[in-house]
């Protein structure tokens, strides 16, 4: 459920800083809204191939990788010093490690809980992370942007990334692991 919160939440926080992003990397509105838009193509433009990594490697392992690809391309993002790193990082890097989350999450839920009103309340959990993250990301982007830097964000996204991984042991993938 972490997961999907970061996914959903640095969204939101790329939107609401644009002007901050223009200023910081030297760039131009339509320079950063090409991120925005790159980092939805890619992770959609994947999808199906992260969900077919999954059922090959095992969904526990594409998660793991896609966690740490994630969390690569958050630190990059959070230390770019321009545009095009911050396609890299954000766009490329993030999209990719979403493209394997996404599935991979979706997937271990249904094999770990039993079908019913067990496996309701997971995704219920996820989906409501997913509005959780909607719903804040605004938020915390204009606090950060306004009061310290839209880097933050970032930097916060590698940090529930470790956490995550140094947590995985409870995750279990009941098909191949």
């Amino acid at each position: 459920a972490m997961a999907q919160l970061i996914l959903t939440l640095d969204t939101t926080v790329m939107n609401v800083s644009i002007s901050t992003l223009v200023v910081d990397l030297n760039t131009t509105i339509s320079g950063v809204q090409s991120a925005i838009t790159f980092y939805t193509l890619v992770m959609a433009a994947f999808m199906i191939a992260g969900a077919k990594v999954g059922d090959i490697i095992g969904r526990k392992k594409a998660f793991v990788i896609g966690l740490c690809i994630y969390g690569t391309g958050s630190l990059i993002t959070a230390l770019a010093p321009n545009i095009t790193v911050l396609k890299i990082g954000w766009s490329l890097l993030e999209g990719l490690g979403a493209a394997l989350i996404i599935p991979a999450m979706i997937s271990l839920i249904a094999s770990n809980f039993d079908a019913g009103t067990r496996r309701v309340k997971a995704y219920g959990t996820v989906a409501a992370m997913g509005a959780i993250g909607a719903g804040i990301g605004p938020l915390v982007g204009g606090f950060l942007t306004t009061y310290a830097s839209w880097r933050y964000a970032f930097a916060a996204e590698v940090i529930v990334v470790l956490y995550i991984l140094f947590t995985r042991k409870i995750i279990v993938d009941s098909t191949l692991d």
